[in-house]
C-alpha cells in the first residue's frame, strides 16, 4: 500500500458541502467559523440536499479561496510526504498484521484542506487532512483517518448491510475506538508519533458520548484472541449497552 498526498479542490468541495449539509442547523455557523466559511456561505451550501445542486457554487468558492494559499500547498505537500516516508513502512506492514486483513486498496490519496482537518471515507482510497497542521505532528490523524477507511472495509465484509445501515452509529463508534486503539496501543505504531501524540487515553475527548465504550473495549482490544472476535464483542456490546439506557 502506498500513500500520496494531493491537492484536489473538487473532491475538497464535496467534502465542506457534506460536513456543513449533514451538520446541526444549530451548529452550523459555529462550524463555519472553525472552517474559515463565511456564514452566508454555509448557508447556501447547506441549503441543497443534493450537492449537483450547489457544485458549481462549491467548486468555484474552494477555487477562489485555493488561489492565495498556492505556497502553502507546495509546502505542505512537501513536507507531510517527507515526514509520512519515516513511519510509512512499518505502518503499512503493522496494520494488516493486526487486523488480520490485507489493505483494500493499493493506494490511499490523502487530500489537503484548508477547511477540514480531517475527514475519513467509507472504505473508498481518498481520505481528507488539514492544510496548516505542523508537518511534524501531521502523521498520527492521517494515519488515523486512513486507518478508518480500511477499518470500514473489513466492518463492510465481516458485517455485511447491517453495517452498511449503521443505523445506530454503533460501528462508526466501534471504527473510531479500534482506530484509536490500533494507533495507541499496539507498542509497534505507537512509538511512531511524537511523545506527545502518543497514547489511548487522551483521544477521541470530542465525542463525550463514546468515553465509556472507549474504556471499556480498551480492555477488549488488549485481550482480543483475534481481530475479527474482538469486533464482534465490540459491537455486542454497543448493542446490549443501548438496551439499558
Amino acid at each position: 500500500m502506498q500513500v500520496e498526498f494531493i491537492k484536489d479542490s473538487k473532491y475538497d468541495a464535496g467534502i465542506t458541502w457534506s460536513m456543513l449539509f449533514y451538520c446541526a442547523p444549530n451548529e452550523r455557523e459555529t462550524r463555519a467559523k472553525s472552517m474559515g466559511i463565511e456564514v452566508e456561505v454555509a448557508n447556501t451550501l447547506a441549503g441543497e440536499a443534493d450537492y449537483s445542486m450547489v457544485q458549481q457554487y462549491a467548486e468555484n468558492y474552494v477555487s477562489k479561496r485555493y488561489q492565495p494559499l498556492e505556497q502553502e500547498f507546495k509546502q505542505a505537500l512537501k513536507g507531510y510526504a517527507h515526514t509520512w516516508s519515516g513511519i510509512h513502512t512499518i505502518f503499512s506492514k503493522r496494520v494488516p498484521e493486526i487486523t488480520s486483513h490485507n489493505w483494500f486498496h493499493d493506494k490511499f490519496f490523502v487530500v489537503l484542506s484548508p477547511f477540514n482537518t480531517g475527514v475519513s471515507s467509507f472504505g473508498e482510497d481518498k481520505v481528507l487532512r488539514g492544510l496548516f497542521v505542523p508537518t511534524g505532528e501531521h502523521a498520527r490523524i492521517t494515519a488515523h483517518e486512513i486507518l478508518i477507511s480500511h477499518i470500514w472495509s473489513i466492518l463492510y465484509e465481516r458485517f455485511g448491510e447491517e453495517a452498511e445501515k449503521d443505523e445506530n452509529f454503533y460501528y462508526w463508534g466501534l471504527n473510531e475506538i479500534t482506530s484509536n486503539a490500533i494507533l495507541g496501543l499496539d507498542t509497534t505504531l505507537n512509538e511512531l508519533w511524537p511523545r506527545h501524540l502518543r497514547g489511548y487515553d487522551s483521544y477521541l475527548y470530542n465525542y463525550p458520548h463514546l468515553q465509556k465504550a472507549k474504556d471499556l473495549l480498551k480492555d477488549l482490544f488488549i485481550n482480543r484472541e483475534t481481530f475479527n472476535e474482538y469486533l464482534s464483542n465490540g459491537i455486542k456490546w454497543f448493542k446490549e449497552s443501548s438496551k439499558d439506557s
